[in-house]
């Protein structure tokens, strides 16, 4: 089984937006005030760089990253790095799909139980799941062009909203507050997971061009909507929304026929959320099946759904402190991996000379 770059590259894209379009805008805005878009290309601009060290750091690119790990650390650590990365997977899943259940239960049905909302997405990350990698990068294609066309529409139609005074002073809080927003950062730990799917790509260094192009688009796509919404909503206003987005859209009164565009952001959460949650649950069991050496993992499938489930109900939503701790973990474990590799081959190449 063979998947697409660009079906993956908006597969990515998808997950790491998705955080926009709920509350994501709040961490660029709450600490940074007017430099959130500042903040937002920043980090876009970081995580560019990191990827393509990275990638020069491999010597080999396009070996999976548990072939890598295997190769650096041996079999045993590698299924203790394995166990700790499923786990902190699993949660990074958890708190997606509490993310979207709760914004949809707040919005668009706040007489329902969240619970409800819940179990639909659930039964929806099931069915994601069970129709495999392949059918969920092609479906995630489509859908990812009408999240970036309805995003733009609401961009569009909150032309007369925008005030160019609202973005000054450029620099927001100062310093201190670019610096206390740069854990935003995070947002693009999702980025991490192209290298569980290096294996599936039918073309050489296919993770170089697929890693790089999607975190350009999630950059763009991020720092344009933070912009946008700073222009329209003055701070501190802008950071006093519990979803800054949905916000931007009530602002707009463009005709008779979109006298609100609050039927835009339904679409976009409900796309976003299916395929977040659907290829979070499923990197989740390819990870799990990766550590263990599993040659089939359908009949864990329903387990793991289970268990996503019902710590997401139960938990409390430490959305940021589960972002911060799988980013931590990822981005380390990827570079400390790519150096230890890279120094193994180059140790095996002069044994081999010598």
């Amino acid at each position: 089984m063979y998947i697409g770059e660009k079906e993956t590259g908006w597969l990515l894209t998808v997950l790491v937006t998705s955080q926009i379009f709920v509350r994501g805008i709040n961490g660029f805005v709450s600490a940074s005030g007017t430099a959130g878009a500042i903040v937002s290309l920043l980090c876009c601009a970081i995580v560019l760089v990191y990827f393509w060290i990275i990638d020069k750091l491999k010597f080999s690119h396009d070996v999976g990253m548990f072939d890598m790990m295997r190769e650096s650390y041996g079999n045993s650590a590698t299924v203790i790095i394995g166990a700790v990365l499923t786990v902190l997977s699993a949660l990074n899943c958890s708190m997606r799909l509490k993310m979207f259940s709760v914004a949809v239960a707040d919005i668009v049905l706040p007489d329902s139980p969240q619970v409800y909302v819940m179990l639909f997405f659930a039964v929806a990350m099931l069915v994601a799941v069970s129709v495999g990698l392949e059918a969920l990068t092609r479906y995630a294609l489509p859908a990812g062009m009408v999240i970036a066309l309805l995003s733009a529409a609401v961009v569009a139609f909150n032309f007369d909203s925008y005030k160019l005074t609202n973005i000054f002073p450029l620099l927001g809080r100062g310093g201190e507050g670019i610096a206390s927003s740069s854990g935003m950062i995070s947002m693009f730990s999702d980025f991490f997971y192209i290298y569980i799917l290096a294996d599936f790509f039918r073309k050489k260094h296919a993770v170089k061009r697929v890693s790089l192009k999607a975190v350009a688009l999630s950059g763009i796509i991020i720092t344009s909507i933070t912009f946008f919404y700073i222009l329209a909503v003055p701070y501190p206003s802008s950071a006093k929304f519990d979803y800054p987005f949905f916000r931007l859209a009530s602002l707009a009164n463009t005709s008779v026929l979109f006298q609100r565009l609050d039927a835009f952001v339904y679409v976009i959460w409900l796309f976003s959320g299916f395929i977040c949650t659907g290829a979070l649950a499923l990197f989740t069991i390819m990870i799990f099946s990766q550590t263990f050496k599993l040659s089939d993992y359908k009949g864990i499938v329903h387990a793991f759904i289970f268990l996503i489930s019902a710590f997401s109900l139960t938990a409390k939503n430490r959305f940021s402190l589960v972002n911060s701790l799988f980013s931590t973990f990822v981005f380390s474990l990827l570079a400390v991996t790519a150096v230890v590799y890279r120094f193994k081959i180059i140790s095996g190449r002069n044994t081999d000379e010598e």
